[in-house]
C-alpha cells in the first residue's frame, strides 16, 4: 500500500477525517439499505450495465444528508481548482457507491464520454470519500480488498510504481484529475461504501 504523503507529492489531493464519522456511518447506513440500482457504465453513446467492466450499486445522496457534505464540498472548490490549475465553478450532486463481495470497477478515466452516466461531461476534477475501513482483518463494519489503484502517476512509470494503491481509510477524501487511469479492486469480504462527486 502506498503511503498517502507519496500521492499528495504526486499533486493529488488527499485529506484524513474529511468527513466526521458519525456523519460517515449515516452515509455507509443510508446506502447500505438503498442502494439497490445497477452501476451503469457509457461506451460509444450507448449506456448500460456491463458487468464485465463495472459491478456496484448506487444512488443519489438524499436531501438530509447532501446538506451535511455540500458545504465542505462547496469548500473544495478553490483549493482544488489551485491545485490542478483548472477553472471550477461547480460539482455534481454526490451520489453513494456500495461494493459488495466481488464488486469492482475496472481500469478507466473519469472524463467525458466515459464510464459513469451520472457524471457531468465537463468533469476536470473527480473526487471520492470513503466512508468506511479497509482492513485487513475483515473487521465489524469494514471490508476487505476494494483498494483504490491509481496507474502512471509518475513522469517515467517503473514496474514499482506503474500501479499505486491507495488505502481505503474512513472519512479520507481524494481528489484528482478526471483523466487519471484508476480502479477500484475487487471488494474480497464487507461491503466498501464510498460518496463521490465531480467537479467542472
Amino acid at each position: 500500500m502506498t503511503d498517502p504523503q507519496v500521492f499528495r507529492d504526486l499533486g493529488l489531493v488527499v485529506t484524513d477525517e474529511f468527513l466526521e464519522e458519525p456523519l460517515c456511518s449515516r452515509l455507509s447506513g443510508f446506502a447500505r439499505s438503498h442502494a439497490v440500482e445497477p452501476a451503469q457504465v457509457s461506451y460509444r453513446g450507448k449506456v448500460m450495465v456491463d458487468e464485465r467492466s463495472r459491478r456496484a450499486r448506487w444512488l443519489d445522496v438524499s436531501e438530509d444528508l447532501l446538506k451535511e457534505v455540500e458545504t465542505k464540498l462547496s469548500a473544495l472548490i478553490p483549493a482544488l481548482a489551485k491545485r490542478f490549475k483548472v477553472p471550477l465553478s461547480s460539482y455534481q450532486r454526490p451520489h453513494l457507491i456500495r461494493y459488495s463481495i466481488g464488486d469492482f470497477h475496472g481500469i478507466h478515466v473519469d472524463s467525458a464520454g466515459d464510464m459513469d452516466t451520472r457524471r457531468a461531461p465537463a468533469s476536470k476534477v473527480s473526487c471520492v470519500v470513503f466512508l468506511n475501513e479497509g482492513t485487513t482483518a475483515g473487521t465489524k463494519g469494514g471490508f476487505r480488498g476494494g483498494e483504490l489503484a491509481f496507474y502512471c502517476l509518475t513522469a517515467r512509470p517503473t514496474l514499482e510504481d506503474y500501479r499505486m494503491l491507495l488505502k481505503p481509510q474512513r472519512g479520507r477524501m481524494v481528489a484528482f484529475g478526471s483523466g487519471t487511469y484508476h480502479e477500484v479492486l475487487p471488494v474480497c469480504d464487507g461491503e466498501r461504501y464510498t460518496l463521490a462527486t465531480w467537479f467542472s
